[in-house]
């Protein structure tokens, strides 16, 4: 059998057997159950070695609480208690089972004073601003530095004025400073007590309202929000939470800054009524992006010329997506112009063919006016689509530079979403706008150019075939006496 810290928690789950009862607390190991021969073996080995290597005191209480003296361990039977008591020091804590931490997470004193956290099993190493978390195969020395977040005063920052101290003492140790590793009990302890202190350190306040505790947001309007109790973990929502508290606390001078520019965002838009759980997974992020934009300018020294800047922007772009609009009003307008010129140029057309005589001299004009007309309607669109191209050519090209120059102080995701975005969702419509207007001039002008081309084909508008001028139908109105004169002078000429 082996000595080291590890093989505890399986010896005394054998011990505990169904029946019995594990715990551990930050001090000790407690173990109720039945002691056989092979565990009752196995326990006295490990008394001996964690007496001879200092890991552990193991203390056993027989069912009548009489104590058992080490050389008699492996001969009691029945019922016990056994009590390993672990060798933690002012900074170093031990734990035999990684998901048993939550014991450390519910002493704050502890959890401020920790450096090292030695775990014996199911534990991946990982380490927080503060603390390192590590497998436990033998007892470490003191740790004694102190993180530059050991010296920020939390219950400074945030009011706390909940009857069980829900804020923290310190941030250090809610903070991951390695990539998080595979999971583990211990971690899974870790996450669970993250989840649980990060909101209350990224509000103003946290209060005890109608028995219950509330986080609370005071400016610019004040919001009441349940403190998250439960201890199911949303992946997204700790992350957002993680990159929040980073962004306030550990990046140098201004803290109460960010807080208060973090708090104010959040504010703003938070949802009445809404659980914490539920909101900031979308509220944070966007919360945290104000935030930062805010503080680049608070740190410029020029708030109230960036803030004038800002507005002249928003009028600025205003009026230019008013312009791209009127544009494609102005298209829509001209199309119907056109269409009206066209529509005159088809009922004359359609007039000549029903009461005119059909011939060169009807034909001829009308077909030079639809073609007239077409190449009218062409370079008309031409015109209106050139002349539009080049005003958003000049006005992005315009836009683009005076963007760079005066609003150098903001960054290019920033701008792109102030300004870039939402002047090409407006040029997306003026475009989506010419395209069907562009077809429906192509359709007028094939219209046209194929009523113009019926005469050339020698049809009539109404489908009948034109008849030769000279052909004189039997049942013409002409006057019989008109006939009859004509056919006696053909005979006079043709006489002797």
């Amino acid at each position: 059998m082996s000595n080291s810290p590890d093989v505890v928690p399986a010896l005394a789950a054998r011990i505990a057997g169904p029946a019995g009862v594990i715990t551990e607390s930050i001090a000790e190991y407690t173990i109720h159950g039945t002691l056989d021969e092979e565990t009752g073996r196995l326990l006295s080995l490990l008394a001996v070695a964690a007496a001879e290597e200092r890991f552990a005191d193991v203390t056993v209480q027989d069912q009548f609480g009489e104590t058992v003296p080490t050389t008699q361990i492996a001969a009691t039977r029945g019922t016990v208690d056994v009590f390993i008591r672990k060798p933690n020091t002012a900074t170093t804590f031990y734990f035999f089972e990684g998901g048993r931490l939550e014991a450390l997470f519910a002493d704050d004193e502890c959890v401020r004073r920790a450096r090292q956290v030695r775990i014996a099993s199911d534990i991946v190493p990982f380490q927080t601003e503060q603390c390192s978390f590590d497998r436990w195969t033998s007892a470490v020395a003191d740790a004694d530095d102190v993180p530059p977040q050991e010296h920020v005063e939390l219950r400074l920052l945030v009011a706390d004025l909940s009857p069980d101290r829900r804020v923290p003492s310190t941030i250090a140790n809610l903070l991951l400073a390695s990539p998080e590793p595979v999971p583990s009990s211990a971690l899974l302890a870790w996450k669970r007590y993250a989840s649980r202190a990060l909101p209350c350190v990224l509000v103003n306040e946290v209060r005890e309202n109608a028995g219950a505790n509330v986080l609370v947001l005071t400016n610019p309007r004040r919001v009441f929000i349940p403190a998250p109790n439960t201890t199911a973990i949303d992946a997204v929502v700790l992350a957002a939470e993680l990159e929040a508290a980073r962004w306030i606390y550990v990046n140098g001078p201004g803290i109460e800054n960010r807080l208060t520019f973090f708090t104010t965002e959040l504010s703003r838009n938070w949802p009445e009524a809404a659980s914490w759980n539920a909101v900031f997974a979308a509220e944070g992020p966007a919360a945290l992006e104000a935030a930062r934009a805010a503080q680049r300018l608070f740190l410029s020294g020029k708030t109230a010329e960036v803030l004038k800047a800002l507005g002249d922007l928003r009028k600025a772009l205003a009026d230019e997506g008013s312009k791209v609009m009127q544009q494609s009003r102005d298209l829509s307008s001209s199309l119907w112009r056109d269409f009206a010129i066209a529509v005159a140029a088809l009922a004359a057309r359609v007039a000549a063919g029903a009461s005119a005589p059909v011939g060169p001299n009807v034909d001829l004009p009308i077909g030079l006016l639809l073609v007239f007309v077409c190449i009218f309607l062409i370079y008309s669109l031409w015109v209106t689509l050139e002349s539009n191209h080049r005003f958003l050519a000049a006005a992005r090209s315009s836009r683009e530079t005076w963007t760079r120059k005066t609003y150098g102080f903001l960054q290019k995701a920033e701008l792109d979403e102030l300004a870039s975005v939402p002047m090409m969702e407006v040029e997306s419509v003026y475009r989506w706008t010419a395209w069907r207007v562009g077809f429906a001039y192509t359709t007028v002008v094939l219209v046209l150019l194929v009523v113009a081309a019926i005469p050339l084909l020698g049809v009539h508008t109404n489908g009948s075939r034109e008849r030769p001028s000279a052909f004189i139908s039997p049942t013409s109105t002409a006057p019989a006496s008109a006939v009859t004169n004509t056919g006696a002078r053909l005979q006079r000429r043709l006489a002797p």
